[in-house]
């Protein structure tokens, strides 16, 4: 999904945003842009722990718009969209009104890609070939034989002595 890297891409146009990501909504890693340090496994566990926190937002009545995480250098700012979230990697010294403006913008373009994502489906990919347990082993693979190495011609002999400062070898 190379078309919501590249909206995510355009968050770095804030000044502080180190990289965001998108998250489907049960936490799954749909698309990154962050630096090659953070991997898509650190999704496996944070994804579902972004949701748990979204809906704890959630269960004071109010849905649950945006929330920020704060580390000792760095913020995490994540926004609930239909079907997803955004989060959002940044420094303490970005503008939080300029972040939620952006963060809008490319929040409007993401649910309209993913419902576009979600109309296309799954791409279809053929079944593995089924395995039966009692079928006889057989070989289907061609007999075949190789040929044999084709041997070099014989280096003909010569009858002049070779010599190597003065002696024959």
């Amino acid at each position: 999904m190379t078309a919501a890297r590249q909206l995510l891409r355009t968050l770095c146009d804030v000044e502080g945003v180190i990289g965001s990501f998108l998250l489907s909504e049960s936490g799954e890693l749909v698309a990154t842009d962050l630096p090659a340090t953070f991997d898509a496994a650190a999704f496996v566990e944070a994804g579902p722990r972004i949701v748990r926190l979204a809906e704890l937002g959630g269960s004071y009545g109010e849905d649950t718009c945006f929330f920020v995480i704060r580390f000792a250098e760095y913020k995490l700012y994540v926004r609930v969209i239909r079907g997803a979230f955004l989060g959002v990697l940044l420094t303490s010294a970005t503008s939080m009104p300029t972040l939620r403006v952006a963060t809008g913008v490319v929040a409007r373009r993401a649910e309209a890609l993913l419902a576009a994502e979600a109309t296309r489906g799954p791409d279809t990919i053929p079944a593995p070939p089924a395995f039966v347990a009692d079928a006889p082993l057989t070989n289907t693979l061609p007999s075949m034989t190789l040929p044999e190495p084709e041997k070099p011609p014989p280096i003909p002999t010569s009858r002049r002595a070779i010599k190597y400062r003065g002696r024959s070898l």
